[in-house]
């Protein structure tokens, strides 16, 4: 099922696809962030892809003006993302997690890159924490341990092998033409891994983009990381 859906639009350069599971809370500011980018809005499109939150996480995207929304049952954020990628439009396609805050230039920042490298198939950007944490504490942690390769100090010597999904824009025909998709049925963590894999198998690169930033709540008590 959809909300809100598209109308043609020839200056359409980039769809932003964010995968949902109860994400009611964090929802609102990333939102708000994208109404703020550089990229004059008229070039992007948002699609929200629910995947059977109990929350208000529907009801609330459903009100939001300009972005469509589709629904899934419980599939997985391999199966939102794909399901993402199938509606939309633009000529690249930008994944965020529900749980960021983007930067103003986070759109333009992906798209300025692949257009100037062809070879690349997947860029992701630097992740920073969505506030100070103080260094002995689970928030620290768990930023750590997820993003310690999103870092946007690091400098990539080759072509790197992995790179996080939360902040990631592929070309939208290149991955459709060659049949790469979303997930291999998990419904877990790890649908990532297996996508990078298979964009390299293609023959593409990744690039790591440090002025692609967005920054992210992360996990701040025992039990929340130890789950993740």
């Amino acid at each position: 099922m959809t909300n809100n859906p598209p109308s043609a639009r020839s200056d359409l350069r980039i769809s932003v696809v964010i995968p949902c599971y109860r994400a009611r809370k964090t929802l609102p500011t990333l939102i708000a962030s994208l109404a703020q980018q550089t990229m004059p809005q008229a070039a992007f499109e948002v699609i929200a892809v629910d995947d059977g939150s109990d929350d208000g996480t529907q009801e609330y995207l459903a009100s939001c003006p300009g972005v469509q929304l589709l629904r899934l049952s419980h599939g997985g954020p391999g199966a939102a993302r794909q399901a993402g990628l199938e509606a939309a439009r633009g000529e690249f396609v930008l994944y965020l997690d529900a749980d960021l805050v983007a930067s103003p230039g986070l759109l333009q920042a992906h798209v300025d890159y692949h257009q100037a490298h062809p070879q690349v198939g997947g860029t992701s950007g630097s992740v920073l924490p969505a506030e100070e944490y103080p260094l002995l504490s689970w928030a620290m942690t768990d930023h750590l341990c997820s993003w310690f390769n999103a870092h946007p100090g690091v400098r990539y010597a080759a072509p790197p092998e992995y790179l996080p999904s939360l902040n990631f824009c592929v070309k939208r025909q290149t991955v459709l033409g060659r049949g790469i998709t979303w997930g291999d049925g998990l419904k877990t963590t790890g649908e990532d891994v297996l996508y990078c894999r298979d964009l390299r198998r293609a023959g593409l690169q990744l690039a790591f983009l440090p002025a692609a930033v967005v920054r992210h709540r992360d996990r701040d008590t025992l039990a929340t990381y130890l789950r993740h």
